[in-house]
């Protein structure tokens, strides 16, 4: 065969030529790089097929067309006469992605990976892909090639072919090939036929936008940040601490690098529900002024099955272009639960896209920063919760006075409410999240607004008393937490003991939250 000036397909030819197998499965679902290898096998004297598997259609090329083959068959026994015959033949086998066509395919590929009569036809079969979902005895015996989704001469290529074809100039062309990693091939040239379509000319936000609404399909989406930490009530030694241990780091980089601090690569924010950990989160970003990245673990997952194992690497490269950002993961226990509570129903796809997410996590090269979230700390995979992947667990758990007061406070402000009852009922609700803090005053402004009255001490503590609260249970929730850390070398124990020794100083001190 020819040699071009694709390393690829260099690769596939000398492997061939080795006789290493008769089989070639090919990690890519990009058209463009199916159009590369049919361009590539048409230099040869050899037929050539392709095969639809996911509509069981059959195609003769002959002289650039596609004609269609009349199945009397099965497309598989078909494809296996027609590499039987005493004719070079090369059978390209497209959309092969989902493990249900990988069943139909396995047996096939095996026998005719090392098949006597295909090595004497020099036939050969060309899958494009999910290598990842095959036997380990299949995978030892065909040829496994990894292309890559797209590399910046490549992307270069397609941007002045298409701009050429359309007549267009432009000077930002660096730029634009920077902003598409990430994208395969057929995906930059549409970004491109969008862009110039839409603007006469490569837009720079047309192509982010091309790539935020990739990364919406698999759950993850951009968010922007109005508010930072004046928003937040209290929680000062912990607005501090991310000041000091992630903030400072990420906004003065070249000084830590100085001292040997290193950026953070993730933290987790943990603790009970409605302490306010996702707008801790969101306050974040908008200190340090990142792009914010929301992932949610359910839509990703449920994205994700079925993909392709590259589609999951494009994500990550597509991520990864767009740092320094903040991989923000709410929920952060749904997507790394221990792997003893996984009951997959998915042939194990779940699994295996959640080991890739574990392996992008601890790259020392990754420039994204993990952030998550969670109620269930004791529920990660303690694969995830090592130095390299996660630097510390932060915790987030029920505010102090001083914090309950705030967070009223911000509530309150600008609006109709007794600023000193606010005090009272600040000394009345130990155990109180956050969030509950919070619907104490909404409701009261609900009730005194139909009362047309100011809100005072007596309407928030009707409302007050409305909420029921278990304080032992949660007693126990913080110490099921403290049980959990013993085991964990990320936990700030300073900053965890600070909040809960506040917390049980007030109960001790006769302060409960059960009503005035």
């Amino acid at each position: 065969m020819e040699r071009v000036n694709l390393n690829w397909l260099e690769e596939i030819d000398i492997r061939l030529s080795a006789q290493q197998s008769n089989v070639v499965l090919i990690s890519s679902s990009d058209y463009i790089r199916i159009s590369e290898l049919i361009s590539f096998l048409s230099k040869t004297n050899a037929e050539i097929y392709i095969a639809d598997i996911s509509v069981q259609k059959l195609y003769q090329l002959i002289s650039g067309q596609k004609n269609e083959v009349s199945l009397d068959t099965s497309l598989l026994t078909k494809i296996d006469s027609l590499l039987r015959r005493n004719v070079k033949t090369f059978v390209i086998i497209i959309n092969a992605y989902l493990p249900h066509y990988v069943n139909l395919l396995n047996d096939y590929l095996l026998h005719w990976s090392q098949d006597a009569e295909l090595y004497k036809n020099e036939s050969k079969v060309f899958v494009f892909t999910d290598t990842s979902l095959y036997s380990a005895l299949l995978r030892r015996l065909v040829i496994n090639i990894e292309v890559p989704i797209s590399l910046p001469e490549e992307r270069k290529a397609i941007i002045l072919n298409s701009i050429k074809k359309l007549g267009v100039k432009a000077d930002n062309i660096d730029e634009v090939i920077n902003i598409t990693a990430g994208l395969n091939l057929y995906e930059v040239s549409t970004a491109t036929l969008l862009s110039v379509f839409k603007h006469k000319t490569l837009n720079i936000f047309e192509y982010r936008q091309f790539k935020t609404e990739i990364l919406n399909n698999y759950g993850i989406e951009f968010v922007q940040p109005t508010r930072g930490f004046e928003s937040i009530g209290g929680y000062d030694f912990l607005k501090q601490y991310i000041t000091q241990s992630i903030i400072l780091p990420l906004k003065n980089p070249d000084s830590a690098k100085l001292y040997g601090i290193a950026v953070p690569k993730g933290v987790i924010l943990f603790g009970p529900p409605g302490t306010g950990k996702t707008y801790f989160v969101k306050a974040l970003a908008k200190e340090v002024s990142l792009p914010l990245l929301q992932l949610d673990p359910s839509t990703f997952l449920r994205g994700i099955v079925g993909e392709t194992e590259q589609r999951v690497k494009q994500i990550q490269q597509i991520v990864e272009s767009l740092a320094p950002c903040i991989l923000f993961i709410d929920e952060i226990d749904q997507l790394f639960m221990g792997r003893a509570n996984i009951v997959s129903t998915d042939s194990g796809v779940s699994r295996r896209m959640i080991s890739m997410m574990l392996t992008w996590f601890g790259d020392e090269n990754r420039k994204s920063i993990i952030i998550g979230t969670t109620n269930y700390i004791e529920s990660i995979d303690e694969a995830f919760l090592r130095p390299g992947r996660i630097d510390s667990l932060i915790p987030v758990l029920y505010p102090d006075y001083d914090a309950r007061l705030q967070i009223l406070s911000i509530h309150a402000k600008n609006k109709p409410v007794d600023v000193e009852a606010l005090k009272t009922i600040a000394e009345k609700t130990a155990f109180y999240t956050s969030a509950e803090l919070a619907y104490i005053i909404e409701m009261s402004l609900r009730k005194a607004f139909i009362q047309n009255t100011k809100v005072n001490l007596d309407l928030l503590s009707e409302t007050m008393k409305s909420i029921q609260i278990d304080i032992e249970e949660r007693k126990k929730l913080l110490n099921k937490y403290k049980t959990f850390l013993k085991n964990v070398n990320l936990i700030d124990s300073e900053a965890f003991d600070r909040q809960v020794n506040a917390l049980m100083k007030e109960i001790s001190s006769g302060i409960v939250g059960r009503g005035i």
